[in-house]
C-alpha cells in the first residue's frame, strides 16, 4: 500500500545505471491530467508545473506526471523518460506580458534534467543534473532528500493538489452548446443543489519531481529577477 503524502512537504544514494539518451525531437505534444496527446504514456504525461519562492531566497519547482493514480497503485519511475525544467532568466517582464508578439527569445538559459535508474539491488534512484547551487549531480534513492536547502531534490508519489470540477466543466460545455436558454448562458443551472464546486480528482495521487534552488539566477542579466519557467519530457527511442 502506498503511503500518501502532500506536496506541501518537500521531501530526494544508489548508483544510477548509465543511460545513453536518444530523444525523439521532431514533434512537441502538450498534455495535462491525462487529456492530452501523450495521455496513454503516464510516465511522460506532464500534469502541472508549480513554482514559488519559499520566502528564504529559494525557488521551488514541482513537476507532476502520471496523474489519477489511486491509493494502492505502484509509483511510476521510468528510466527511459527524461524530465527537464527550463528557465529563461533573460526575458523582459513587460515584453513577456505580450504573449502573442514579444521581443524575448523565449529560450531556456538554464536546463535542469531529472531521470530515474535502478541499481544492482533493484532499488530505484533519482539523478538530477544541472541544479543551480549543487556541487555536481544529485543522486540517491527516490522518496528521500537529495542535497540540502538551496540545492535539493526528491521524487515520490503525492496527494494531487490540483482542483478540477469535472462535472461543472462538462455542464458548462453543454450549456454553451445550446444558447436558446438565457438562464443557461448565465450558468444559472450549473449548481442546482447549491453544493458548490466538487473536486473531481479528490482522493487521487500523482507522481512528482521536486527541486529547490537559490533563486538568484543571472541577476546581472535581469535586474527584475524575472524568470519564465516550463517543463518538458522526452522518451528514449531505441
Amino acid at each position: 500500500m502506498n503511503r500518501r503524502r502532500r506536496l506541501a512537504t518537500v521531501v530526494g544514494s544508489a548508483t544510477l545505471a548509465a543511460l545513453a539518451l536518444n530523444l525523439q525531437t521532431p514533434t512537441a505534444d502538450a498534455s495535462d491530467h491525462t487529456d492530452g496527446a501523450v495521455a496513454s504514456d503516464g510516465a511522460a504525461d506532464i500534469g502541472d508545473l508549480y513554482a514559488w519562492n519559499d520566502g528564504e531566497g529559494n525557488t521551488v519547482l514541482v513537476l507532476t506526471y502520471a496523474g489519477l493514480l489511486m491509493p494502492g497503485d505502484d509509483p511510476v519511475y521510468d528510466p527511459e523518460v527524461l524530465y527537464t525544467f527550463h528557465i529563461d532568466n533573460t526575458a523582459d517582464m513587460a515584453n513577456a506580458g505580450d504573449w502573442q508578439d514579444n521581443k524575448n527569445d523565449n529560450e531556456s538559459d538554464i536546463q535542469i534534467h531529472a531521470r530515474f535508474g535502478m541499481n544492482g539491488n533493484g532499488e530505484m534512484g533519482l539523478q538530477v543534473i544541472g541544479l543551480p547551487g549543487a556541487e555536481g549531480d544529485l543522486v540517491g534513492p527516490v522518496g528521500t532528500d537529495l542535497g540540502e536547502s538551496g540545492a535539493n531534490a526528491t521524487a515520490a508519489m503525492f496527494d494531487d493538489p490540483f482542483f478540477f470540477d469535472f462535472f461543472g466543466f462538462t455542464d458548462t460545455v453543454a450549456n454553451l452548446q445550446d444558447d436558446s436558454d438565457a438562464a443557461d448562458l448565465a450558468f444559472a443551472s450549473l449548481d442546482p443543489k447549491g453544493d458548490g464546486p466538487v473536486d473531481g480528482i479528490a482522493g487521487t495521487n500523482t507522481m512528482a519531481i521536486i527541486i529547490e534552488f537559490n533563486s538568484d539566477l543571472g541577476a546581472d542579466k535581469n535586474a527584475d529577477g524575472f524568470m519564465q519557467l516550463w517543463a518538458t519530457t522526452g522518451r528514449v527511442v531505441r
